[in-house]
């Protein structure tokens, strides 16, 4: 098995970083549903 949480600033910085990654790739959706519409 492997460790979850090897350490405790790892989980917050992965939600960060996915969140970031989420929002951008919705703009991005956002913008190109704009231009398509």
């Amino acid at each position: 098995m492997s460790p979850i949480t090897p350490r405790p600033d790892l989980p917050h910085s992965i939600i960060l970083f996915s969140v970031s990654y989420v929002m951008t790739i919705y703009k991005f959706y956002n913008c190109s549903l704009r231009i398509t519409f």
